[in-house]
Formats: structure tokens, C-alpha cells, sequence
């Protein structure tokens, strides 16, 4: 998994992490957070903000990365590009072409023998 891939999944279990706590505060007699609650939630704000930062970083070097492997061509039509290089999200294929081929080819293995792309 890539970094901001990482960084986005640590906010999202420190911001659970803190709606527990203010779900518990909320559920007490008191209504209230405990000692303990008040510490553990003023560092979870910390280290949101830390992680939010540190995802703007990442976002912008992948901006940065995205404008310096710009072309000034236009995209032919038609041709669809993922820029998600996530295996989980995409399968490692790099672009739809590449998947229809790998569909075509496997419809021609079941067919004829051989090796399907096992993406």
C-alpha cells in the first residue's frame, strides 16, 4: 500500500478512535469526559493534525509528480488511463486497454488452452 494510502487509513482509525471516546463521554452519568478521556482525545487532535499535514505533503508531491509526467498532447478519445497506481484498487493493470486485453485473452485460453492473466 502506498504511504498517503497509509496516512488516509491512520486518520480514519484516529478520527473512529476519537468519536469512541466522545461516544463513551456521551453515554457516562456525568456527560463528560474523564481525566483520562480529556488526555487521550487532546493527543489524538494532535496527531490528526500532524497525519492531515503529513497527507497535504504526500497530496502535494503527487500533484507535483502528476504535472511533471504531464503531456502537452491531447488523450486520443477513448483512451482511458487509471492514475490510481494502487494494486488493491486496480488490479495492477494500467489502463482499461490493458485489462480488455487480458479479458480477451482469457476468453481465448478457455477456448484454445493456455495461460489466463491471473490479475
Amino acid at each position: 500500500m502506498n504511504k498517503l494510502a497509509e496516512l488516509k487509513k491512520r486518520l480514519a482509525a484516529l478520527k473512529k478512535e476519537g468519536q469512541d471516546i466522545v461516544a463513551a463521554a456521551e453515554a457516562s452519568e456525568s456527560g463528560e469526559f474523564t481525566e483520562a478521556q480529556e488526555d487521550r482525545f487532546a493527543a489524538l487532535e494532535e496527531e490528526i493534525g500532524e497525519v492531515q499535514a503529513a497527507i497535504a505533503a504526500q497530496e502535494k508531491l503527487a500533484e507535483r509528480r502528476r504535472t511533471m509526467g504531464a503531456s502537452t498532447s491531447l488523450t486520443p478519445a477513448g483512451h482511458t488511463t487509471v492514475r490510481d497506481q494502487d494494486p488493491e484498487t486496480t488490479a495492477g493493470f494500467k489502463d482499461i486497454g490493458e485489462f480488455a486485453v487480458a479479458v480477451h485473452g482469457a476468453v481465448q485460453a478457455n477456448r484454445v488452452g493456455g495461460s489466463i492473466d491471473q490479475r
